[in-house]
């Protein structure tokens, strides 16, 4: 929000279950007065809002899930890397440009993992003290906006 400064209601949304595939058992799934929601960020015309002109405007403060992009990394019962895929789930042009190492993808990996749990967390805390709650007021809960007196 900072980078952009744009309100959290302008960088995401709420996203209908028919809009989210493959992510049905999620733990990310919000309840809201309006029913389950996924948040995630917006789009524009069908991509990243922050996509202009084939390049990324906030590249330096993207997410770490952005900065992940296109790997996703499974470990054997060591905790070694088994194996590094591509991911295809959403179109990147410049998912793979410039070098990476793979211990800089382990550990962007790791991080991501790390604010996944974090959030996944606050969602259930929500989901069971706020199970009727707007998206604002879930919004004021992550403490990204001033909570409104009624």
């Amino acid at each position: 929000m900072k980078a952009t400064k744009q309100e959290a209601g302008e960088v995401v949304r709420f996203f209908f279950p028919d809009d989210v595939k493959g992510e049905r058992r999620s733990p990310a799934w919000i309840k809201l007065r309006q029913g389950r929601r996924f948040m995630g960020l917006r789009k524009t015309r069908g991509h990243c809002r922050y996509l202009e002109e084939g390049r990324c405007r906030i590249y330096p403060h993207r997410p770490v899930t952005c900065r992940l992009y296109p790997f996703n990394m499974f470990f054997d019962d060591d905790g070694e890397v088994e194996s590094l895929e591509i991911n295809d789930a959403v179109k990147c042009e410049y998912a793979l440009g410039g070098n990476v190492s793979l211990e800089e993808i382990k550990a962007l990996y790791f991080r991501d993992e790390e604010q996944d749990a974090a959030y996944f967390a606050k969602v259930k805390k929500w989901n069971a003290m706020h199970p009727k709650g707007t998206a604002n007021e879930f919004l004021a809960f992550l403490g990204l906006v001033k909570e409104r007196k009624k």
